[in-house]
């Protein structure tokens, strides 16, 4: 009977076959993973830069013979504002009485301080029943296009009596590069240029607003009349405020 001696042959080694389709796989998700960090690399963009300011805030203290009392910015907008939000507001006042208020409002590395005026006016208790958009000519020679909305506000007069007081609400949106009385154009304009120029415009929103007290006043003014004083307000104070109206040794601030 045969017995097994050191020198029989070694024991068989079982072999592991390799999954070379699986390790293919691998190292394609690899080098499209590096691919893909390559390309963001290559196209994503720096921060945009913010533009400069096309406005200087600042509104004079008289105005075709009305007095500017300047007021404070309420609660309200310090609390929903960003911080970085610069908001200047005069109310003017004749020797009979009549006011025009205005406002400029400038925003900051935020958007949010700029918005639609409909939604902001509503909130506030008015009433929009239409729009228009006005050209005011400028002592420059060019047209300045302005969004006007017609408003009404409920008022309890001295007798006790509701009225419904109504008001014209002028306004137009600039920057440094670009004017347009039109919400959603300012917005086409902000994405465009963050698209393809990667700048981010610093808006501002400026205001002007009169009551329409024809009937309500001994002496007020109708509409007509009141749309008039507004774009003579607007073409008297744009030197005052628009650097594109400004002269040139003005335009620095």
């Amino acid at each position: 009977m045969s017995t097994l001696t050191s020198e029989s042959a070694p024991p068989r080694v079982a072999t592991v076959p390799v999954d070379l389709r699986g390790l293919w796989t691998k190292l394609a998700v690899f080098l499209v993973l590096m691919l893909c960090a390559a390309l963001a690399c290559l196209f994503i963009k720096p921060p945009a830069t913010v533009s400069e300011a096309g406005v200087v805030m600042h509104l004079p203290d008289e105005v075709l013979g009305f007095t500017g009392k300047s007021e404070p910015i309420s609660e309200g907008e310090r609390v929903l504002l960003p911080p970085d939000t610069e908001i200047v507001k005069k109310l003017y006042t004749d020797a009979q009485g009549e006011q025009v208020n205005m406002q400029i409002v400038l925003s900051g590395v935020e958007h949010r301080s700029i918005h639609r005026p409909e939604i902001c006016l509503r909130g506030q208790g008015w009433t929009v029943s239409s729009g228009q958009i006005v050209k005011v000519p400028l002592a420059s020679g060019r047209n300045l296009d302005v969004m006007v909305l017609d408003i009404t506000h409920q008022r309890r007069a001295e007798n006790g009596a509701v009225v419904n007081v109504p008001a014209l609400y002028a306004y137009f949106f600039v920057s440094k590069d670009a004017e347009t009385p039109r919400h959603w154009d300012r917005i086409a304009i902000t994405n465009l240029d963050l698209l393809l120029h990667n700048k981010s415009h610093r808006w501002a929103y400026v205001i002007a607003m009169a009551p329409v007290l024809k009937g309500l006043v001994p002496g007020g003014k109708d509409r007509t009349e009141t749309l008039d004083e507004i774009k003579k307000f607007l073409r008297a104070t744009a030197p005052e405020f628009l650097k594109s109206e400004m002269p040139r040794t003005g335009q620095a601030g």
